[in-house]
Protein backbone atom coordinates (compact mmCIF):
# COMPACT_ATOMS: atom_id res chain seq x y z
CA UNK A 1 0.00 0.00 0.00
CA UNK A 2 1.35 3.84 -0.99
CA UNK A 3 2.72 4.82 2.26
CA UNK A 4 0.57 8.35 2.00
CA UNK A 5 -2.71 6.15 2.27
CA UNK A 6 -1.50 3.96 4.93
CA UNK A 7 -0.16 6.50 7.55
CA UNK A 8 -3.52 8.03 6.95
CA UNK A 9 -5.20 4.91 7.60
CA UNK A 10 -3.69 4.45 11.15
CA UNK A 11 -4.36 8.07 12.28
CA UNK A 12 -8.21 7.75 11.26
CA UNK A 13 -8.46 3.93 12.84
CA UNK A 14 -6.99 5.63 15.78
CA UNK A 15 -8.90 8.31 16.00
CA UNK A 16 -11.79 6.64 15.43
CA UNK A 17 -10.50 4.03 18.38
CA UNK A 18 -9.32 6.55 20.48
CA UNK A 19 -10.93 10.11 19.83
CA UNK A 20 -13.14 9.60 16.94
CA UNK A 21 -16.75 8.59 16.65
CA UNK A 22 -17.89 6.35 19.39
CA UNK A 23 -20.81 3.95 18.65
CA UNK A 24 -24.67 5.14 18.67
CA UNK A 25 -25.83 5.13 22.16
CA UNK A 26 -29.53 3.92 23.02
CA UNK A 27 -31.30 6.94 22.28
CA UNK A 28 -29.95 7.54 18.42
CA UNK A 29 -27.83 10.05 19.72
CA UNK A 30 -24.11 10.04 18.18
CA UNK A 31 -21.32 10.70 20.28
CA UNK A 32 -18.65 12.99 18.68
CA UNK A 33 -15.29 14.50 19.00
CA UNK A 34 -14.37 17.91 17.77
CA UNK A 35 -11.84 19.74 16.68
CA UNK A 36 -10.74 22.98 16.37
CA UNK A 37 -9.76 25.27 13.64
CA UNK A 38 -6.14 26.91 13.99
CA UNK A 39 -3.97 29.01 12.83
CA UNK A 40 -0.48 27.29 12.12
CA UNK A 41 2.98 27.75 10.09
CA UNK A 42 2.07 25.01 7.19
CA UNK A 43 4.96 24.02 4.46
CA UNK A 44 4.02 22.17 1.51
CA UNK A 45 5.28 18.72 1.51
CA UNK A 46 3.80 15.79 -0.75
CA UNK A 47 5.78 12.20 0.02
CA UNK A 48 5.70 9.87 -2.91
CA UNK A 49 7.03 6.36 -4.09
CA UNK A 50 9.24 6.50 -6.92
CA UNK A 51 11.37 4.19 -8.84
CA UNK A 52 14.97 5.58 -10.84
CA UNK A 53 14.65 5.01 -14.39
CA UNK A 54 16.77 5.89 -17.20
CA UNK A 55 16.40 9.32 -18.65
CA UNK A 56 18.19 7.96 -22.33
CA UNK A 57 17.39 4.62 -23.70
CA UNK A 58 19.10 3.31 -26.86
CA UNK A 59 16.93 0.57 -28.14
CA UNK A 60 18.63 -0.59 -30.46
CA UNK A 61 17.79 -2.85 -33.50
CA UNK A 62 19.02 -4.30 -36.52
CA UNK A 63 17.90 -2.81 -40.10
CA UNK A 64 17.67 -5.89 -42.48
CA UNK A 65 16.77 -9.46 -41.38
CA UNK A 66 19.66 -11.41 -40.13
CA UNK A 67 20.66 -14.08 -37.53
CA UNK A 68 22.49 -13.76 -33.98
CA UNK A 69 25.64 -16.12 -34.41
CA UNK A 70 26.79 -14.76 -30.98
CA UNK A 71 25.69 -12.39 -27.85
CA UNK A 72 28.99 -11.18 -26.72
CA UNK A 73 27.48 -9.47 -23.40
CA UNK A 74 25.25 -10.02 -20.39
CA UNK A 75 21.88 -7.83 -19.00
CA UNK A 76 23.31 -5.71 -16.73
CA UNK A 77 26.84 -5.69 -18.31
CA UNK A 78 28.73 -2.58 -18.56
CA UNK A 79 30.00 -1.60 -22.08
CA UNK A 80 31.82 1.22 -24.09
CA UNK A 81 31.44 3.04 -26.67
CA UNK A 82 32.18 1.00 -29.86
CA UNK A 83 32.16 -2.38 -27.88
CA UNK A 84 30.93 -5.37 -30.03
CA UNK A 85 27.93 -6.50 -28.93
CA UNK A 86 26.29 -9.16 -30.71
CA UNK A 87 27.96 -11.30 -34.08
CA UNK A 88 25.58 -12.23 -36.82
CA UNK A 89 25.94 -15.67 -38.93
CA UNK A 90 28.22 -15.39 -41.60
CA UNK A 91 24.92 -17.60 -43.27
CA UNK A 92 22.58 -14.32 -42.65
CA UNK A 93 25.36 -12.26 -43.67
CA UNK A 94 25.69 -13.49 -47.26
CA UNK A 95 21.82 -14.12 -47.33
CA UNK A 96 21.38 -10.10 -46.95
CA UNK A 97 24.90 -9.74 -49.12
CA UNK A 98 22.49 -11.86 -51.84
CA UNK A 99 19.79 -9.28 -51.50
CA UNK A 100 22.13 -6.47 -52.39
CA UNK A 101 23.61 -7.67 -55.44
CA UNK A 102 19.81 -8.71 -56.91
CA UNK A 103 19.37 -4.90 -56.16
CA UNK A 104 21.50 -3.69 -58.00
CA UNK A 105 20.61 -6.03 -61.01
CA UNK A 106 17.35 -4.51 -60.65
CA UNK A 107 19.25 -1.23 -61.00
CA UNK A 108 21.01 -1.37 -63.69
CA UNK A 109 18.08 -3.66 -65.95
CA UNK A 110 15.70 -0.25 -64.81
CA UNK A 111 18.30 1.79 -66.22
CA UNK A 112 18.30 -0.42 -69.74
CA UNK A 113 14.82 -0.33 -70.08
CA UNK A 114 15.09 3.54 -69.26
CA UNK A 115 17.51 4.38 -71.75
CA UNK A 116 15.59 2.10 -74.73
CA UNK A 117 12.55 4.12 -73.82
CA UNK A 118 14.17 7.14 -74.96
CA UNK A 119 15.86 5.49 -77.97
CA UNK A 120 13.78 2.75 -79.06
CA UNK A 121 11.06 2.85 -81.38
CA UNK A 122 8.63 4.14 -79.54
CA UNK A 123 10.69 7.29 -79.30
CA UNK A 124 11.16 7.08 -82.87
CA UNK A 125 7.54 6.71 -83.58
CA UNK A 126 6.72 9.58 -81.13
CA UNK A 127 9.05 11.76 -83.70
CA UNK A 128 8.29 10.78 -86.46
CA UNK A 129 4.42 11.52 -85.43
CA UNK A 130 6.06 15.00 -84.51
CA UNK A 131 7.28 15.51 -88.06
CA UNK A 132 4.48 14.43 -89.53
CA UNK A 133 2.22 17.33 -87.98
CA UNK A 134 4.78 19.86 -88.71
CA UNK A 135 4.77 18.74 -92.05
CA UNK A 136 0.70 19.23 -92.33
CA UNK A 137 1.08 22.36 -90.32
CA UNK A 138 3.20 23.71 -93.00
CA UNK A 139 0.81 22.35 -95.61
CA UNK A 140 -2.47 24.11 -94.06
CA UNK A 141 -0.02 27.33 -94.61
CA UNK A 142 0.06 27.17 -98.19
CA UNK A 143 -3.21 25.89 -98.72
CA UNK A 144 -4.64 29.19 -96.76
CA UNK A 145 -2.32 31.24 -98.23
CA UNK A 146 -3.56 29.84 -101.67
CA UNK A 147 -7.27 30.01 -100.10
CA UNK A 148 -7.05 33.43 -100.40
CA UNK A 149 -5.54 34.23 -103.58
CA UNK A 150 -8.35 31.72 -105.16
CA UNK A 151 -11.11 34.01 -103.25
CA UNK A 152 -9.20 37.44 -104.28
CA UNK A 153 -9.34 35.71 -107.86
CA UNK A 154 -13.14 34.82 -107.97
CA UNK A 155 -14.34 37.81 -106.52
CA UNK A 156 -12.34 39.72 -109.33
CA UNK A 157 -13.96 37.12 -111.77
CA UNK A 158 -17.17 37.91 -110.21
CA UNK A 159 -17.14 41.34 -110.43
CA UNK A 160 -15.94 41.36 -113.94
CA UNK A 161 -18.68 38.95 -115.17
CA UNK A 162 -21.35 41.58 -114.12
CA UNK A 163 -19.73 43.95 -116.12
CA UNK A 164 -19.89 42.34 -119.53
CA UNK A 165 -23.01 40.58 -118.40
CA UNK A 166 -24.34 43.98 -118.24
CA UNK A 167 -22.66 45.25 -121.72
CA UNK A 168 -23.51 42.18 -123.68
CA UNK A 169 -27.19 42.81 -122.37
CA UNK A 170 -26.57 46.31 -124.31
CA UNK A 171 -25.38 44.62 -126.91
CA UNK A 172 -21.94 46.34 -126.38
CA UNK A 173 -19.65 42.89 -126.34
CA UNK A 174 -20.31 39.43 -128.26
CA UNK A 175 -21.97 36.12 -126.73
CA UNK A 176 -18.39 34.62 -127.24
CA UNK A 177 -16.68 37.59 -124.49
CA UNK A 178 -19.71 37.07 -122.20
CA UNK A 179 -19.50 33.34 -122.48
CA UNK A 180 -15.83 33.59 -121.35
CA UNK A 181 -15.70 35.58 -118.50
CA UNK A 182 -18.58 33.52 -116.76
CA UNK A 183 -16.38 29.98 -117.95
CA UNK A 184 -13.47 31.42 -115.84
CA UNK A 185 -15.39 32.43 -113.08
CA UNK A 186 -17.32 28.73 -112.40
CA UNK A 187 -13.34 27.35 -112.67
CA UNK A 188 -12.29 29.53 -110.20
CA UNK A 189 -15.39 28.67 -108.02
CA UNK A 190 -14.74 24.85 -108.72
CA UNK A 191 -11.11 25.16 -107.75
CA UNK A 192 -12.00 27.90 -104.79
CA UNK A 193 -14.44 25.02 -103.40
CA UNK A 194 -11.63 22.36 -103.66
CA UNK A 195 -9.27 24.16 -101.91
CA UNK A 196 -11.96 24.38 -99.42
CA UNK A 197 -12.64 20.86 -99.13
CA UNK A 198 -8.59 20.27 -98.91
CA UNK A 199 -8.54 22.74 -95.86
CA UNK A 200 -11.36 21.00 -94.35
CA UNK A 201 -9.62 17.56 -94.74
CA UNK A 202 -5.87 18.68 -93.78
CA UNK A 203 -7.51 19.79 -90.36
CA UNK A 204 -9.32 16.39 -89.87
CA UNK A 205 -5.91 14.70 -90.30
CA UNK A 206 -3.99 17.61 -88.44
CA UNK A 207 -6.60 16.94 -85.43
CA UNK A 208 -5.90 12.76 -85.64
CA UNK A 209 -2.50 13.11 -86.09
CA UNK A 210 -1.82 15.30 -82.69
CA UNK A 211 -4.07 13.12 -80.50
CA UNK A 212 -2.05 10.15 -81.88
CA UNK A 213 1.45 12.15 -80.89
CA UNK A 214 -0.15 13.71 -77.57
CA UNK A 215 -1.64 9.73 -76.74
CA UNK A 216 2.15 8.04 -77.48
CA UNK A 217 3.65 11.23 -75.22
CA UNK A 218 1.25 10.75 -72.50
CA UNK A 219 2.10 6.92 -72.87
CA UNK A 220 6.16 6.91 -73.14
CA UNK A 221 5.84 9.80 -70.25
CA UNK A 222 3.90 7.07 -67.60
CA UNK A 223 6.17 4.48 -68.85
CA UNK A 224 9.43 6.96 -68.15
CA UNK A 225 8.10 7.93 -64.86
CA UNK A 226 6.93 4.35 -63.89
CA UNK A 227 10.64 3.17 -64.71
CA UNK A 228 12.43 6.57 -62.94
CA UNK A 229 10.58 5.55 -60.09
CA UNK A 230 11.52 1.90 -60.14
CA UNK A 231 15.11 3.22 -60.61
CA UNK A 232 15.17 5.45 -57.55
CA UNK A 233 13.35 2.95 -55.17
CA UNK A 234 16.05 0.55 -55.98
CA UNK A 235 18.19 3.25 -55.71
CA UNK A 236 17.22 4.45 -52.12
CA UNK A 237 17.00 0.43 -50.86
CA UNK A 238 20.42 -0.52 -52.06
CA UNK A 239 21.93 2.98 -50.54
CA UNK A 240 19.83 2.12 -47.14
CA UNK A 241 21.27 -1.70 -47.14
CA UNK A 242 25.13 -0.22 -47.89
CA UNK A 243 24.76 2.21 -45.03
CA UNK A 244 22.64 -0.26 -42.16
CA UNK A 245 24.28 -3.38 -43.22
CA UNK A 246 26.62 -4.39 -40.18
CA UNK A 247 28.21 -7.99 -39.39
CA UNK A 248 28.71 -6.88 -35.80
CA UNK A 249 26.43 -4.56 -33.53
CA UNK A 250 28.26 -2.11 -31.30
CA UNK A 251 27.57 -0.08 -28.70
CA UNK A 252 26.59 3.36 -29.69
CA UNK A 253 27.44 4.89 -26.23
CA UNK A 254 28.97 3.82 -22.30
CA UNK A 255 26.40 2.55 -20.61
CA UNK A 256 24.25 -0.57 -19.08
CA UNK A 257 22.78 -3.89 -20.87
CA UNK A 258 19.52 -2.71 -19.43
CA UNK A 259 17.53 -5.19 -21.79
CA UNK A 260 18.41 -8.31 -23.73
CA UNK A 261 16.06 -9.55 -26.25
CA UNK A 262 18.50 -12.44 -28.06
CA UNK A 263 20.26 -15.17 -27.59
CA UNK A 264 22.14 -17.52 -29.96
CA UNK A 265 20.61 -18.55 -33.14
CA UNK A 266 18.03 -15.82 -32.74
CA UNK A 267 16.49 -14.71 -35.68
CA UNK A 268 16.30 -10.61 -35.60
CA UNK A 269 14.42 -8.18 -38.24
CA UNK A 270 14.12 -4.61 -38.80
CA UNK A 271 11.11 -4.49 -35.86
CA UNK A 272 12.44 -6.89 -33.51
CA UNK A 273 14.77 -4.94 -30.87
CA UNK A 274 17.76 -6.84 -30.25
CA UNK A 275 18.48 -4.95 -26.87
CA UNK A 276 18.99 -1.67 -24.55
CA UNK A 277 21.70 0.19 -23.37
CA UNK A 278 21.20 2.83 -20.46
CA UNK A 279 23.43 5.51 -20.08
CA UNK A 280 25.91 6.15 -16.83
CA UNK A 281 24.48 8.55 -13.54
CA UNK A 282 21.29 9.67 -16.32
CA UNK A 283 18.96 9.09 -14.45
CA UNK A 284 15.22 10.71 -13.50
CA UNK A 285 12.79 9.49 -10.51
CA UNK A 286 9.31 8.19 -11.86
CA UNK A 287 6.03 8.20 -9.62
CA UNK A 288 2.57 7.92 -9.81
CA UNK A 289 0.68 10.92 -8.09
CA UNK A 290 -2.86 10.48 -7.20
CA UNK A 291 -4.73 12.29 -8.92
CA UNK A 292 -6.82 13.68 -6.49
CA UNK A 293 -3.51 15.50 -4.94
CA UNK A 294 -1.43 16.66 -8.38
CA UNK A 295 -3.17 19.92 -8.55
CA UNK A 296 -1.22 20.54 -5.56
CA UNK A 297 2.39 20.01 -7.38
CA UNK A 298 4.25 22.36 -10.11
CA UNK A 299 7.26 22.07 -12.22
CA UNK A 300 10.08 23.29 -10.50
CA UNK A 301 9.26 22.41 -7.26
CA UNK A 302 12.10 21.18 -5.34
CA UNK A 303 12.25 17.53 -3.95
CA UNK A 304 14.28 15.52 -1.64
CA UNK A 305 14.90 11.69 -3.38
CA UNK A 306 15.68 8.94 -0.31
CA UNK A 307 17.74 6.12 -1.40
CA UNK A 308 17.70 3.26 1.01
CA UNK A 309 20.13 0.67 -1.20
CA UNK A 310 22.02 -1.56 1.37
CA UNK A 311 19.78 -0.36 4.11
CA UNK A 312 21.67 2.73 3.92
CA UNK A 313 19.58 6.36 3.55
CA UNK A 314 21.24 8.46 0.41
CA UNK A 315 19.64 12.03 0.01
CA UNK A 316 19.62 13.38 -3.54
CA UNK A 317 18.47 16.73 -4.45
CA UNK A 318 15.80 17.04 -7.52
CA UNK A 319 13.09 19.01 -9.02
CA UNK A 320 10.04 18.57 -10.90
CA UNK A 321 10.66 18.30 -14.17
CA UNK A 322 7.58 16.81 -15.94
CA UNK A 323 3.70 17.08 -15.01
CA UNK A 324 1.88 14.46 -17.17
CA UNK A 325 -1.47 16.03 -18.66
CA UNK A 326 -3.38 12.24 -19.09
CA UNK A 327 -4.74 10.72 -16.06
CA UNK A 328 -4.08 6.95 -16.01
CA UNK A 329 -5.58 3.54 -14.31
CA UNK A 330 -3.45 1.78 -12.59
CA UNK A 331 -4.95 -1.84 -11.29
CA UNK A 332 -4.00 -2.25 -7.51
CA UNK A 333 -5.29 -5.57 -7.25
CA UNK A 334 -8.44 -5.59 -5.49
CA UNK A 335 -9.05 -1.81 -7.04
CA UNK A 336 -7.96 0.58 -9.58
CA UNK A 337 -6.32 4.07 -8.54
CA UNK A 338 -6.01 7.10 -11.08
CA UNK A 339 -2.78 8.44 -11.11
CA UNK A 340 -0.82 10.62 -12.97
CA UNK A 341 3.05 10.35 -14.21
CA UNK A 342 5.54 12.95 -12.48
CA UNK A 343 9.11 12.95 -13.76
CA UNK A 344 11.64 14.64 -11.77
CA UNK A 345 15.61 15.93 -12.41
CA UNK A 346 18.38 15.14 -10.40
CA UNK A 347 21.27 17.50 -9.58
CA UNK A 348 23.82 14.63 -8.97
CA UNK A 349 22.71 10.48 -9.30
CA UNK A 350 25.68 9.19 -8.31
CA UNK A 351 25.45 5.61 -7.13
CA UNK A 352 22.12 5.23 -7.96
CA UNK A 353 20.76 2.15 -10.47
CA UNK A 354 17.52 1.95 -12.77
CA UNK A 355 14.72 0.61 -11.00
CA UNK A 356 15.47 1.05 -7.57
CA UNK A 357 12.66 2.22 -5.00
CA UNK A 358 13.55 5.74 -3.56
CA UNK A 359 11.07 8.00 -1.32
CA UNK A 360 10.14 11.11 -2.23
CA UNK A 361 9.52 14.45 -0.71
CA UNK A 362 7.95 17.29 -2.97
CA UNK A 363 8.85 20.62 -0.84
CA UNK A 364 6.44 23.59 -1.21
CA UNK A 365 5.63 26.81 -0.33
CA UNK A 366 6.04 27.56 3.81
CA UNK A 367 2.17 29.26 4.71
CA UNK A 368 2.99 31.54 7.80
CA UNK A 369 0.02 31.69 10.51
CA UNK A 370 -2.97 30.19 7.77
CA UNK A 371 -6.29 28.74 9.54
CA UNK A 372 -5.46 24.81 8.78
CA UNK A 373 -7.55 21.47 10.14
CA UNK A 374 -6.63 18.00 10.24
CA UNK A 375 -6.81 16.35 6.64
CA UNK A 376 -9.50 13.53 7.49
CA UNK A 377 -12.10 15.81 8.78
CA UNK A 378 -12.83 17.21 5.44
CA UNK A 379 -15.07 15.19 3.25
CA UNK A 380 -14.76 14.62 -0.52
CA UNK A 381 -17.97 14.49 -2.63
CA UNK A 382 -17.79 15.00 -6.49
CA UNK A 383 -14.66 17.56 -6.30
CA UNK A 384 -16.17 19.78 -3.87
CA UNK A 385 -15.17 19.63 0.33
CA UNK A 386 -17.58 19.56 3.48
CA UNK A 387 -16.90 19.58 6.52
CA UNK A 388 -19.39 19.24 9.94
CA UNK A 389 -20.38 21.67 12.35
CA UNK A 390 -22.90 21.28 15.30
CA UNK A 391 -25.68 23.39 15.91
CA UNK A 392 -28.44 22.83 18.65
CA UNK A 393 -27.08 19.79 19.46
CA UNK A 394 -27.36 18.24 15.47
CA UNK A 395 -24.55 17.56 12.75
CA UNK A 396 -24.83 20.39 10.05
CA UNK A 397 -22.86 19.74 6.84
CA UNK A 398 -21.26 22.53 5.21
CA UNK A 399 -19.21 22.78 1.94
CA UNK A 400 -15.64 24.73 2.39
CA UNK A 401 -12.63 25.76 0.13
CA UNK A 402 -9.83 24.32 0.35
CA UNK A 403 -5.97 26.20 -0.21
CA UNK A 404 -3.13 24.71 0.31
CA UNK A 405 -3.05 20.87 0.79
CA UNK A 406 -0.30 18.29 2.37
CA UNK A 407 -0.99 14.66 3.31
CA UNK A 408 -2.23 15.84 7.29
CA UNK A 409 -3.04 19.02 6.82
CA UNK A 410 -5.63 21.42 4.81
CA UNK A 411 -5.75 25.35 4.64
CA UNK A 412 -9.61 26.40 4.73
CA UNK A 413 -10.27 29.65 3.41
CA UNK A 414 -13.79 30.15 4.67
CA UNK A 415 -14.23 29.32 8.66
CA UNK A 416 -12.96 31.80 11.09
CA UNK A 417 -9.79 30.49 14.14
CA UNK A 418 -11.87 28.75 16.71
CA UNK A 419 -14.52 26.91 14.88
CA UNK A 420 -15.15 23.83 16.18
CA UNK A 421 -15.87 20.82 13.58
CA UNK A 422 -16.15 16.86 13.86
CA UNK A 423 -12.96 14.60 13.90
CA UNK A 424 -14.44 12.41 11.25
CA UNK A 425 -17.47 13.21 8.76
CA UNK A 426 -17.52 9.86 7.78
CA UNK A 427 -19.55 8.27 10.58
CA UNK A 428 -22.69 11.02 10.56
CA UNK A 429 -24.94 12.50 8.69
CA UNK A 430 -26.43 15.72 8.21
CA UNK A 431 -28.85 16.38 10.58
CA UNK A 432 -27.46 13.48 13.12
CA UNK A 433 -28.12 13.88 16.77
CA UNK A 434 -24.99 14.28 18.23
CA UNK A 435 -23.91 14.74 21.65
CA UNK A 436 -20.27 16.20 22.22
CA UNK A 437 -17.36 14.26 23.97
CA UNK A 438 -15.18 16.38 25.64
Amino acid sequence: MNKKYLAIAILAVGLLGGAGIKAVNNRGVKDVRLATVARENLEESVRLEGVVAPKNMYNLYTEVPLVVDEVVVNLGQEVKAGDVLVKFSQGSVESVENDIRGLELDLRNAKLELDDLESGSMKLDLDSRKLETERMENQMKSLRRKELVVKNELANLTEEAEVKMRLFSAEGISSIEANDVITRKARKEMEYEDIKTEVIILQERMSLSVMGYERLKRELAIQKNMIESRIEKYQLSLNQMHSRFITELKAPVDGVVSALEVENGTPVTPSKRVMTIVTHDDFVVKADVPASIVETLRVGMDADIVSRDNYEDKIYSGKVDKIARVIKTVDRGNYEDKVVEVELSLDSAEGLKPGSPVDIDILGNRMEMITVVDAFSVLEENGRNYVYTIEEGRARKQEVSIGVKTFSKYQVLDLQEGTEIVVNPFAIRNGDKTRVMR
